[in-house]
């Protein structure tokens, strides 16, 4: 399964299945590999370096054939809310700035291209800010975007947790914009912003049905795990890497973001259409309602929801 960052609060659900044995259970052998970027993940599926593909609605929207037909297809959603943040820093900037003040400074993000960065954008263009009047700084690894905003190297980042609440808790970033919660994705979306889907190739799951299915299941419990699970139950799961030396701060992160996650797999049709408008303001070219409305099948999760009752 290719994704970006394996540490990434959005792929709880991914982990906690392989750690959990869930796949295991289900018949099926799954690795993990991260790729760096959603784009890149979603690139070395098509070039057959991997199977399954864990990223943004959009991305899956993005990959078509010459005839305009959807070459990935999402089947599980994972998470309802991309668990943003756009903060500013208070060293660099007043305590009292707003977006506007980011003409001319520098903004970090996972990757150029992904899904942070593109509601970055979006955010921007409502608040009156050209993006092009920013600099967009890649930080591919959580360390590295909290250090380079530390050292002043960014003015503001938008990025997940655990990044986002170490430098919280370090009273060096003030958050703006917050996406962490469906409620907080629905203030400033007006709905929820599906962001990681798990899929594949269209014709893996119509030569791969049985595996589809099996993976589905396998995601699908663990979705239905983390909806009673307790803090102390997580840490037990989550390898000691992927808590950045803090293991406190890392269940601060989850508990504020555990309604993030979907609770059955099952893509809401409303999110879709807040998708398009995320990908629109972001300038993705060619990113229309029919394609996303492609890009997914609730077919498989449909199924596991109704094996695991949730």
């Amino acid at each position: 399964m290719a994704l970006d960052q394996r540490a990434s609060l959005l792929h709880l659900p991914l982990t906690i299945a392989e750690r959990l044995g869930y796949f295991e259970a289900e018949g099926v052998s799954v690795e993990l590999r991260e790729f760096g970027s959603p784009s890149n993940a979603a690139q070395a599926v098509l070039r057959r370096e991997a199977h399954l593909l864990c990223a943004p609605l959009g991305q899956f929207g993005l990959a078509r054939d010459q005839a305009n037909q959807a070459l990935l297809r999402s089947f599980v959603l994972l998470s309802r809310t991309p668990q943003l943040v756009l903060g500013l820093s208070i060293k660099t900037l007043p305590q009292d700035a707003e977006l506007v003040a980011l003409r001319g400074r520098r903004i970090g993000v996972p990757a150029i291209g992904s899904m942070a960065d593109r509601t970055g954008r979006a955010l921007l263009r409502r608040a009156f800010v050209a993006p092009e009047d920013l600099e967009w700084v890649p930080l591919a690894h959580p360390f590295a975007a909290v250090q380079a905003f530390r050292n002043g190297q960014v003015d503001a980042l938008c990025y997940s947790d655990p990044a986002i609440r170490q430098l919280e808790q370090l009273g060096e970033l003030r958050a703006v914009v917050d996406t962490r919660s469906l409620r907080g994705c629905i203030d400033v979306f007006g709905g929820p912003l599906p962001s990681a889907c798990l899929g594949a190739p269209a014709s893996f799951l119509s030569q791969y049905p049985r595996s589809s299915q099996a993976v589905a299941d396998a995601v699908v419990r663990a979705l239905k795990w983390l909806q009673s699970a307790e803090p102390a139950d997580v840490i037990k799961v989550v390898p000691e890497p992927y808590f950045l030396g803090d293991r406190y701060l890392y269940l601060q992160a989850f508990v504020r973001t555990r309604d993030a996650w979907s609770g059955d797999g099952v893509m809401p049709t409303s999110g879709v259409a807040v998708v398009r408008d995320v990908f629109e303001a972001g300038d993705a070219a060619g990113v229309s309602k029919a394609m996303l409305d492609d890009a997914y099948t609730n077919e498989l999760a449909l199924r596991a929801k109704q094996r695991w009752r949730v």
